[in-house]
């Protein structure tokens, strides 16, 4: 298998994602989203940590997307934490950030959670 891209803990029952890499990409978001799938499965508040990553293609991108329509299936939500200028501009640029709920900090998205 390889080597892990995700670390998930948790925090009460939100679920967080860190990535353990700097860059989501075509290259890797394949073994990214094999990773994700049974990390996320039974959870239902998901907050995604973007701490580190330095950049996002468009294959990243659907993988997140993935991730966000999987949980709205389920009646779940996700949270996106930690988001660096490069990747915060990149998702105004798609408008993405009109879909996802972004916070400065893990703190605030999980608190913003667990009042959900």
């Amino acid at each position: 298998m390889n080597e892990p891209m995700i670390r998930g803990e948790n925090s009460g029952d939100v679920l967080i994602l860190t990535l353990a890499i700097d860059h989501l990409d075509a290259g890797n978001s394949a073994s990214f989203r094999t990773q994700v799938g049974p990390l996320a499965q039974s959870a239902l508040k998901v907050v995604f940590d973007l701490t580190g990553v330095r950049f996002i293609d468009s294959a990243g991108l659907g993988v997140m997307l993935s991730l966000v329509r999987n949980l709205g299936e389920r009646g779940g939500e996700l949270r996106v934490c930690c988001v660096a200028k490069p990747i915060q501009v990149l998702f105004e640029l798609v408008r993405l950030h009109k879909i996802l709920n972004i916070h400065g900090t893990r703190a605030e998205a999980i608190a913003a959670l667990e009042q959900a």
